[in-house]
């Protein structure tokens, strides 16, 4: 802190008296003068934060919101298969991959190669190659086959199927308690393949033959 003295000699004399008399004058004594630190400028007003974080959560909330309504209130014939923006049943050949050691039978891509995983499993057990009967089965077939079986076959374009996620399997993996299902029960969960619950043994409409892969439930 500053402090500066005034001399009396700094200061003007301020004239004492009136009319003729003579003038004395007192001369102005200040005190001194305390200067304290050098203003500072007011500090600016924050900067707004950025919202592109908050935007981004909400776009990701809004997505998943999107899903859980499909998912509650999509009813029973929408399928949790869904993928790639197509109908059921009506699957683009150039999207689809022909099953290892069964090139007339195609399956989405993935479910094709773990096929192939789980068919060289198989082979390894039992020395013989996984049989199988249908996979890929576009909207007309399923037409077909609920017209031939309407009390077995899915309602057309609902079916797993109609997804290119599903097979139907014989030479001893169509029957409950085989040796080949017992061993399909324990090792196609290890490639992605699974039995849904309503074609298990007790289930809604049992169907020993037919897996299908990922959770599709």
């Amino acid at each position: 802190m500053l402090l500066l003295m005034h001399h009396p000699a700094d200061r003007p004399a301020q004239p004492i008296g009136s009319g003729g008399a003579p003038t004395v004058e007192v001369p102005v004594v200040t005190g001194p003068t305390i200067l304290g630190p050098p203003s500072r400028p007011a500090p600016a007003a924050p900067r707004a934060r950025r919202r592109g974080p908050l935007l981004a959560v909400v776009a990701v909330v809004a997505v998943l919101g999107a899903v859980l309504a499909w998912r509650l209130l999509g009813g029973p014939d929408e399928q949790p298969g869904a993928w790639g923006g197509h109908e059921n049943g009506r699957l683009p050949p150039a999207e689809l991959c022909p099953l290892p050691g069964a090139p007339a039978h195609r399956l989405r891509c993935d479910a094709a190669a773990a096929y192939g995983r789980l068919a060289a499993s198989y082979r390894a057990r039992f020395g013989t190659r996984l049989c199988i009967t249908d996979s890929y089965r576009p909207f007309e077939t399923q037409v077909a086959a609920a017209e031939a079986k309407p009390d077995l076959a899915a309602k057309p374009g609902t079916s797993n199927h109609g997804w290119a996620l599903a097979v139907d399997l014989c030479g001893g993996a169509n029957d409950f308690g085989t040796r080949q299902h017992r061993w399909l029960q324990a090792n196609a969960g290890r490639h992605g393949w699974r039995q849904p619950s309503w074609a298990a043994k007790g289930g809604a409409r049992p169907e020993p033959w037919h897996w299908e892969f990922g959770d599709l439930s």
